[in-house]
């Protein structure tokens, strides 16, 4: 009997030494190796950058309207300034054509 007991003793140990050894390798398995890690930091990285970037990308509503104000007021300029050289074409015009009308024998070039 005691031969018995001690080898189902033995046998219950080693079993339960195989269950251990098993859940440690498993338990191995399923740790990330260095690899994983470093591509999961990398990923992560990655990610981060790209949303900060677009962030700093997106123009908010009050550059937007600052741009249209630049552009308006740029329309303005370029409408003055087509005026003012339209009445300098015009004076132009007028001098050149009153030197014509003066006749032939008036230099041209005074």
């Amino acid at each position: 009997m005691c031969v018995c007991l001690c080898m189902s003793l033995n046998l219950f140990t080693q079993s339960n030494l195989r269950i251990a050894e098993s859940h440690s390798f498993n338990s191995i398995l399923n740790q990330p190796t260095r690899y994983q890690q470093i591509m999961k930091r990398l990923i992560k990285r990655y990610v981060l950058k790209a949303q900060v970037d677009k962030e700093n990308d997106e123009v908010n509503e009050g550059e937007l309207k600052e741009i249209k104000q630049d552009i308006s007021s740029l329309r303005y300029e370029l409408l003055e300034d087509k005026s003012r050289a339209t009445e300098e074409l015009s004076f132009l015009i007028q001098k050149l054509s009153e030197k014509l009308k003066l006749g032939p024998t008036t230099r041209f070039y005074e």
